[in-house]
């Protein structure tokens, strides 16, 4: 049998009005949705998942470590997405519940209307867990075309910057390791938090380490039992605790390792929704990583010439909403950017730094669409880096972020001329330029945040009973999910990570303290509430209960807005 629940639809759309609200946001009362809810929330087993979920909390504390300190920076995932299909492969997911860009060095993802991002392969691993759904498709047929919602994690980090003599034809095997280094949070000497190391020497020089066997399975050592301690904050991490450092502690593997261990409890205790979901572990959010699993996964085409044009842009995977674990609370405004390098070389080693200072220095004086009252959106950019290459040559690299589309068209015509890309300047220096960064924005109408059922249900779990004074938060991130709510696909970004205490994001000294397991439980019941909200479930009665929020047929979204060859090239 199946219980069908109706509710106010409304689909993310792109909105370039401005972000500034007069009054809190909340959504409206929707009561269909919350018996929704509480009918996932209370179904035997979801409560199964939640349970095995913080039961096995160590072996998740372990995976976390030996997954984690496979070295995986932007466009060189390969190592850590292969680790990942293999250890979902042990665990008993079959060739047809896998897809794996890495799994032979192709870099291709079937039914995807992208597979090269900046003409480079795209490294990343997805899990399957196909539903119940039999309806119609869009005529392509096959599990490509089938309905589905997409629960990611990143598995790139921005240390190293990159891993020394990369070649997946290589196959190596060890991977390339990061050491998972410890030291005592309190020194109870001088009554104080121990001093954060500051170089890679002090880092290397830290005597005590987390130890791996030759499979790269950790050790349960005197060192592990210290690192795999939990406070609920920093009052409570006394002179027992420790700093775990290895580069992607928090950002993002502990919420990825969450991903995956989701995908591991619906294997494991067979859970059945309508649509299918797919659990992926998405490459490049990081650096210069260009969003490039999410733009392969959602077809976003950022080169209008790279593909067939009847697939510029499509959702061809039929993905109905997307769901990224990246330490967010609900987010569903993304703020967007341009990035790229620009690069001088002259006839001699001076010139081109000198060149490149002058256009500096003219870039300083050009005002934001705000400050010049266009647009009241908070607009802004920055000359990030400006560095000498061996070739002799200088380069600088910039950064342009708005909530806006608009609003960085306008400062983009401001300051591209000043660049001179293409040009040669009289004294005969060369400029070339290097984009490497489209993160589309998006702004979510208020009239739709008040009334979206993903918002909604993501608001109702986390408020509960008591949400009248619980409102939405408009702020925008930079984050994987400014793709998919570019293409109108509706998404949230969440959270399934929780530290006692941590730093060194983006940095070589990254670190943590594990959290509270009260915290892990909250957020593992949201998430899993919400994925299924979105995605249906055959609950323990034998009902097929079929999603309330959004259609089985993904929307086909042509994004020539964002045409970068457009943009850039002109």
């Amino acid at each position: 049998m199946k219980m069908q629940l109706k509710i106010l639809t409304a689909g993310l759309l792109c909105a370039w009005s401005s972000i500034g609200l007069a009054q809190p946001l909340q959504p409206d009362p929707n009561p269909v949705m919350d018996a929704y809810i509480t009918a996932v929330e209370s179904d035997p087993a979801v409560q199964a998942v939640i349970r095995q979920y913080m039961a096995e909390e160590e072996d998740r504390f372990k995976e976390h470590m030996e997954i984690t300190r496979i070295a995986s920076p932007s466009r060189q995932e390969y190592y850590r997405a292969i680790e990942m299909y293999r250890r979902l492969k042990t665990f008993g997911f079959a060739d047809d519940e896998l897809v794996s860009t890495a799994l032979n060095n192709s870099g291709v993802m079937p039914g995807a209307a992208v597979q090269q991002v900046d003409g480079l392969k795209v490294y990343q691993t997805c899990a399957i867990v196909q539903g119940s759904w039999s309806g119609a498709t869009d005529g392509t047929g096959g599990i490509y075309a089938r309905p589905k919602v997409v629960l990611e994690g990143h598995i790139d980090t921005v240390n190293p910057s990159q891993i020394p003599d990369f070649n997946p034809d290589a196959k190596p095997d060890p991977y390339y390791y990061e050491p998972v280094k410890l030291q005592p949070y309190w020194d109870a000497a001088a009554n104080k938090a121990t001093v954060l190391v500051e170089t890679p020497a002090e880092l290397k020089a830290l005597p005590d380490a987390l130890s791996f066997d030759a499979n790269g399975r950790i050790i349960d050592d005197a060192s592990y039992q210290k690192a795999v301690q939990r406070y609920a904050n920093t009052a409570l991490a006394n002179s027992a605790a420790q700093r775990i450092y290895v580069p992607g502690y928090s950002d993002a593997i502990g919420n990825t390792i969450g991903v995956y261990w989701l995908a591991k409890m619906f294997k494991a205790n067979h859970v059945k929704p309508v649509y299918d979901v797919w659990f992926c572990f998405t490459a490049g959010e990081e650096g210069r990583g260009n969003l490039a699993g999410m733009k392969q996964l959602y077809g976003y085409n950022q080169d209008h010439a790279a593909i067939d044009p009847a697939d510029n842009g499509k959702n061809k995977l039929n993905i109905v909403a997307n769901i990224s674990i990246d330490g967010g609370s609900g987010t569903f405004n993304f703020l967007g950017s341009y990035r790229y390098e620009v690069n001088y070389k002259g006839g001699n080693k001076n010139a081109g730094a000198r060149e490149a200072a002058r256009r500096i220095a003219k870039i300083a004086d050009v005002k934001s669409p705000r400050e010049e009252g266009a647009t009241t959106d908070n607009t802004t950019y920055t000359v990030g880096i400006a560095y000498p290459k061996d070739d002799g040559s200088t380069s600088f690299e910039i950064d342009m972020r708005s909530p806006q589309v608009p609003s960085l068209n306008m400062l983009k015509d401001k300051l591209y001329p000043i660049f001179g890309v293409g040009d040669t300047t009289a004294n005969g220096v060369k400029i070339q330029q290097l984009w490497y960064g489209d993160r589309p924005a998006h702004v979510h109408p208020e009239s739709l945040a008040t009334t979206d059922p993903m918002i909604y249900a993501n608001w109702k779990i986390r408020c509960g009973t008591n949400c009248g004074n619980s409102f939405l938060s408009t702020s925008s991130s930079s984050l994987n999910d400014n793709i998919p709510a570019a293409m109108n696909i509706p998404t949230l970004n969440l959270n399934l990570h929780s530290t006692a205490a941590g730093g060194g994001g983006h940095a070589f000294n990254e670190w943590g303290i594990r959290g509270s397991l009260v915290n892990d439980q909250t957020n593992v019941e949201r998430v899993l509430t919400l994925l299924l909200v979105v995605a249906g479930l055959n609950d323990g009665n034998g009902a097929e209960i079929v999603p309330p929020a959004y259609p089985a047929l993904a929307p086909k979204h042509d994004n020539t807005v964002w045409d970068q060859e457009n943009i850039w090239t002109k």
